[in-house]
């Protein structure tokens, strides 16, 4: 489960190129695409599903899907889907899916009701948390730059060549 289209679109095309072309079959499932399209993806098989809460909720409700012979859930970017207002949504995904399933939840917060989601549907869970000591911190320099969108390639690529190890956000 992820929070947003485009990281569904995201995940499932990295998935598949793990995958191959004998590997699990990957797709992803969310809003703004007609359902005959999500249908046909279903019919063909999917072993691995990339979804939206509301579109894997609709899926359901149409008796298209089914949870309860799901092994493995993952949720992806889970503070930001309770930041959305998803967690009711999730909770009632997870209701569906079997009790010995394994959960594994990607946050880059766990409090409030990130921690409830932890208690209630994780078993013998497993932290795995990054702390760095502030002083070694490195230095980070942030740096924006507002470029036409036929430059913006080749103005990423100038930055990535000239600073060396980089992480470019865009949208």
């Amino acid at each position: 489960l992820v929070p947003t289209r485009e990281l569904a679109t995201q995940v499932a095309d990295e998935l598949s190129k793990l995958a191959g072309r004998k590997g699990p079959r990957v797709a992803a499932f969310f809003g703004g695409v007609p359902i005959p399209r999500n249908i046909k993806a279903l019919e063909r098989g999917v072993d691995i599903a990339v979804a939206c809460p509301g579109r894997l909720t609709d899926l359901i409700d149409q008796r298209l899907v089914r949870l309860d012979d799901v092994d493995v859930v993952v949720l992806d970017e889970a503070d930001r889907m309770a930041d959305m207002g998803f967690l009711p949504q999730v909770r009632k995904l997870l209701d569906k899916c079997r009790d010995d399933r394994q959960t594994v939840l990607f946050s880059a917060t766990l409090d409030g009701d990130i921690d409830v989601l932890v208690r209630n549907y994780q078993h013998d869970p497993v932290l795995h948390e990054l702390e760095v000591p502030e002083e070694e911190l490195p230095d980070i320099a942030h740096h924006f730059w507002a470029v036409d969108r036929t430059e913006r390639v080749a103005t990423a690529a100038q930055v990535v060549d000239r600073m060396g190890p980089t992480v470019v956000f865009c949208r």
